[in-house]
């Protein structure tokens, strides 16, 4: 088995990470009134399949996946840099709905106060420090649960 691991892997795995962050069901900090696990649904049949104004939502995680997404996320710690971990962070957001990313490398660089030059090189480098540092155990562990994409030639 081969135990190197690409730029883009890692980048792939922390963009699901945090796609799957961003799918927790926070609604606050305080706890809520007690509710009922039936789900609601409509009365009419006009309205029964989707023509209401509720948003769509990607499914909560299970448990575990967002196990898989802790040790994930944790990853950016073998990052000594500050600012580059910031990056990563900050770049990892992915809206799981629409595939894109909620900071753009303009927003980023306005964020920490440089440019997004910087912010892309900064990127790249902690990418390349995790791809150096990440476990053997785990890279099999993660690369069980992604799959390698077959390269397609388009």
């Amino acid at each position: 088995m081969d135990h190197s691991v690409s730029h883009c892997e890692v980048q792939r795995w922390l963009e699901w990470a945090g796609g799957q962050i961003l799918t927790m069901p926070v609604n606050g900090t305080r706890p809520q009134s007690y509710k009922s696990l039936w789900p609601d649904y409509p009365d009419e049949k006009h309205t029964a399949f989707g023509y209401t104004g509720n948003r769509l939502r990607p499914p909560t995680p299970q448990g575990y996946e967002i196990e898989l997404m802790d040790e994930i996320l944790a990853l950016i710690h073998l990052v000594p840099n500050q600012t580059t971990r910031r990056v990563l962070q900050a770049r990892s957001l992915v809206l799981p709905l629409n595939g894109r990313h909620l900071y753009s490398w303009s927003r980023i660089a306005q964020l920490i106060h440089s440019n997004r030059q910087s912010v892309a090189h900064w990127h790249r480098q902690g990418l390349g420090t995790i791809a150096d540092r990440v476990e053997k155990a785990d890279i099999g562990r993660f690369r069980n649960f992604f799959p390698k994409p077959l390269d397609i030639p388009l």
